[in-house]
């Protein structure tokens, strides 16, 4: 009875407490770019390890977690993240003037998201093996369920709002 107690609340932090970050970025002056800078290299991250482990991959990077995961796709997932994160970064301050990260801190913020999205991802990944679930649910078929998806993403909110105010770039409206 207690562990089904301490899974609840795991998960409302878990959940709750990471993913509201993005709704606090979302106060911010350029609110919706910072959201965006958060989720496009995640997504981009995931995609690009996807494809290039898929392709490329030939050395196990968890097995034990997660077993199709690759060194090579881990790689091309953070490279991609860190491509994406320069991209927008410029975009945004080309038609954001309140959006202020420069591209050293974009290259920065990328390379975080590309390590935190792959950790997450993994985390999820353990937390369906410990509840022996394969699939967490049929809305994205073959992909492992929305855990997955979503997995990546939890901490990748919580690690831009943070390095916004360590780097003194997010500003309230």
């Amino acid at each position: 009875m207690i562990i089904d107690w301490v899974w609840t609340i795991g998960a409302i932090f878990y959940l709750g407490w990471t993913l509201g970050h993005y709704v606090t970025l979302r106060d911010f002056s350029a609110g919706t770019e910072w959201v965006l800078i958060a989720m496009l290299p995640t997504f981009s991250c995931d995609t690009t390890a996807y494809f290039v482990g898929k392709n490329l991959g030939k050395h196990k990077l968890v097995p034990k977690i997660s077993p199709k995961k690759t060194w090579e796709g881990a790689i091309g997932g953070f490279c991609a993240a860190v491509g994406v994160a320069l991209l927008f970064s410029y975009i945004f301050r080309s038609n954001t003037p309140e959006f202020t990260l420069n591209n050293i801190n974009a290259v920065m913020l990328g390379c975080a998201i590309g390590v935190i999205a792959q950790l997450g991802d993994l985390l999820g990944s353990k937390i369906k093996r410990i509840s022996g679930v394969k699939d967490s649910g049929h809305l994205l078929p073959g992909h492992g369920g929305i855990i997955d998806r979503i997995g990546s993403m939890l901490f990748t909110g919580l690690i831009v709002y943070y390095y916004g105010f360590l780097t003194n770039t997010l500003t309230l409206t």
